[in-house]
């Protein structure tokens, strides 16, 4: 099944991120970003907080963690009327900036997508 993107609304991708080793943070971000490439290319008008803002973190942003950036995620998550998609990373369930986003979207009653990697690419699918 194949869904189509909603070409005027903006689709939000939670994901992952935080971990105290360097090199899952650093290919949890390559992972969004490859993730956020394929949707983009698809068609779709996404944000992904973590491809977004460790850039910005790196440069005298406000930091890497949830805590840091959950009022201008969440503020995000409410002008993102596409939905709601997920990265299922490892780590997804536990993720406390992912569980908090994901009861915002509920909250919100956003349409639910969950994204998972297959081989090189990645799948979109409805429902978390």
């Amino acid at each position: 099944m194949s869904i189509l993107p909603v070409y005027s609304h903006i689709l939000y991708v939670a994901s992952p991120y935080t971990h105290v080793e360097a090199e899952i943070r650093d290919a949890r971000f390559a992972a969004v970003c490859r993730a956020m490439v394929k949707l983009i290319a698809d068609g779709w008008l996404a944000y992904s907080p973590i491809a977004h803002t460790i850039p910005l973190n790196q440069h005298g942003g406000a930091g890497s963690t949830w805590q840091d950036w959950s009022d201008y995620d969440l503020r995000f998550i409410r002008q993102c009327h596409a939905g709601f998609a997920i990265l299922k990373l490892d780590g997804w369930k536990i993720s406390v900036g992912v569980t908090a986003e994901l009861e915002a979207a509920r909250r919100w009653e956003l349409p639910l997508f969950s994204i998972v990697q297959n081989d090189n690419s990645f799948v979109l699918t409805v429902g978390v």
